[in-house]
């Protein structure tokens, strides 16, 4: 009897017969794919990165990572695989409303073309570096390092169907596969009790992965205070001297209050990303919280410089001098934050109604 292939497992595996070789992408198709991608942002396209992976590449990746056994019925799950992963959702639900999905630079690293894009908005930050091929005239993603994981999206999947075909049955398989999916369906409602519940229930095999970790992390991040602050620590005692993973470790030590702590991760975030100057604008409000407002009001006014469009670093200068009783420099920044094509309308209204000289 042919044995079909549970849809994340299905990810990794990979049709031998006959496979087409990749092509190294050209700067200007780098350039293309970066525009298409930002539009396509912009434009809430529902598959916006799961339509760019090319599933051979992305396999081939996955197959180095692990030592993973091959079953029969591949081709029947690969793509509902990709389908139902959460690629695009976590791109939207990261920047939310007035948030931006932004490249920050494109560069080659082993004569290979990568793009590394920012996600900022309503829940959070986080980066996607992308390496791009080309395969059978399509240009699209071959791998992608999440700087929230930590690592590839290779790895996270190899890692995954290795514990979930060594040694377990396929049913029991699809059963921790979609007691991990009803998890994520509780956190999209918002009900993240219940979500926490069935996370603790799921099986060691699969609750001891880097992702579920982070999952955990981010269901506990809307619960109890206490219950936080004991999955952060454990979360620091596990992961605190991966530098791949100081992203996931910043909001870890402003919830402690350790300011040092989460402008050293920046720090590193920085330099692994090769500098972006958006991160002066979480410089500036972790300065801010250290209490030292003058310090970051200089990193809020470089922001203004390097990334223009960017509304918080205007709305932070507007509110500071707001505090200082400096009606000049507050309406100066607010006049450049109101001409914003992404400034908030409810955001304008609440301060003119609160300071009428802003409308002066």
């Amino acid at each position: 009897m042919k044995r079909t292939l549970y849809p994340l497992v299905a990810l990794i595996f990979l049709l031998t017969q006959c496979k087409p070789e990749e092509q190294k992408v050209t700067k200007e198709e780098v350039t293309t794919f970066i525009k298409d991608m930002e539009s396509g942002a912009l434009k809430r396209k529902p598959d916006l990165i799961t339509s760019r992976i090319i599933l051979q590449a992305l396999t081939d990746r996955m197959l180095k990572e692990k030592d993973i056994k091959n079953i029969a019925g591949l081709a029947e799950g690969m793509k509902t695989g990709i389908r139902n992963s959460d690629l695009d959702n976590s791109v939207y639900s990261t920047i939310g409303k007035g948030g931006s999905f932004e490249k920050v630079k494109s560069y080659e690293k082993n004569g290979v073309h990568r793009v590394i894009f920012r996600m900022f908005g309503d829940n959070g930050l986080n980066y996607l570096d992308m390496e791009l091929t080309k395969l059978e005239d399509k240009v699209g993603i071959a791998d992608m390092f999440s700087y929230i994981s930590g690592e590839n999206i290779s790895h996270t999947m190899a890692d995954l169907a290795t514990r979930l075909t060594d040694g377990v049955s396929e049913s029991k398989a699809q059963e921790a596969i979609d007691a991990f999916q009803s998890v994520k369906r509780l956190m999209a409602k918002e009900n993240f009790t219940q979500a926490k519940k069935e996370f603790d229930r799921l099986p060691g095999y699969l609750k001891n992965t880097r992702v579920a970790d982070i999952l955990n992390i981010q269901i506990s991040s809307n619960l109890d205070e206490a219950v936080y602050a004991k999955e952060l620590k454990h979360f620091e005692m596990k992961y605190a001297g991966e530098p791949s993973l100081q992203l996931s470790m910043i909001d870890l030590y402003l919830v402690q209050k350790d300011y040092d702590k989460a402008i050293r991760s920046i720090d590193i975030l920085d330099s692994l990303i090769n500098k972006d100057s958006f991160l002066d604008y979480y410089r500036g409000l972790i300065i801010y919280s250290k209490g030292e407002p003058e310090k970051a009001v200089d990193y809020f006014k470089q922001v203004t410089l390097s990334n223009p469009a960017f509304p918080g670093a205007y709305e932070q200068l507007t509110a500071y001098y707001i505090t200082q009783d400096d009606k000049e420099n507050s309406k100066l920044y607010f006049e450049k934050y109101k001409k914003l094509r992404n400034a908030d309308s409810e955001m304008i209204n609440t301060y003119e109604t609160i300071y009428p000289f802003l409308k002066e």
